[in-house]
């Protein structure tokens, strides 16, 4: 008995692994190139949606000062309502002397608690009327933004009153450069009778 020897040939069988294998990678980097693109695509949505939400942050956080602006003034205008109308409000008074020469300004104010008056000061001094004021404005702790009602009397039949109340007036007008709601009213008291 012969034996027989066997050849196996193995090429085809490497052919088709080859092309098994060939194909297997080819689908791979199909699929990797889908999965880099669908990255891609969700990361540029996520930028996306991203800078919509930041642009939404930004305009919230706007609207939210503004809100906060607006209830700032609505309380600015209700502190000074409340002072008018409870009679807190800054006073003064102005005082000639007999020969219209001189004259002082007395202020003052009803202390909210205890309703007595309080004296805030006396200005006699022409040249730093506004100057004084702003600093009686300060010790009472007023703010820039504050709304600070203010009242004037005065007696227009004095002798001087009307160059006096000119300065003053003046001086008003100085004052609003460093509070610029400062509401003055005048009065002129002789109108009254008084």
């Amino acid at each position: 008995m012969k034996i027989r020897e066997i050849i196996l040939d193995f090429t085809s069988l490497l052919d088709i692994f080859m092309l098994i294998l060939f194909f297997f990678i080819l689908f791979s980097h199909f699929e990797v190139e889908d999965a880099k693109e669908t990255a891609n695509q969700a990361l540029n949505e996520a930028a996306a949606i991203s800078e919509t939400a930041q642009a939404l942050q930004e305009q919230a956080e706007e609207e939210l000062a503004l809100l906060e602006e607006i209830n700032h003034g609505k309380a600015v205008d209700l502190t000074a309502l409340l002072e008018i109308s409870r009679g807190t409000l800054m006073q003064s008074r102005l005082i000639m002397d007999k020969s219209g020469d001189f004259w002082t300004i007395e202020l003052k104010r009803m202390d909210d608690s205890t309703k007595q008056d309080l004296s805030l000061g006396m200005i006699d001094n022409t040249e730093n009327i506004a100057q004084e004021i702003v600093l009686i404005l300060q010790k009472q702790e007023y703010i820039q933004e504050d709304k600070i009602p203010f009242l004037f009397l005065y007696d227009g039949t004095e002798i001087g009153s009307e160059t006096a109340c000119s300065l003053v007036s003046e001086a008003f007008r100085e004052v609003r450069q460093t509070y610029p709601h400062f509401y003055c009213i005048e009065i002129d008291v002789s109108d009254f009778g008084g």
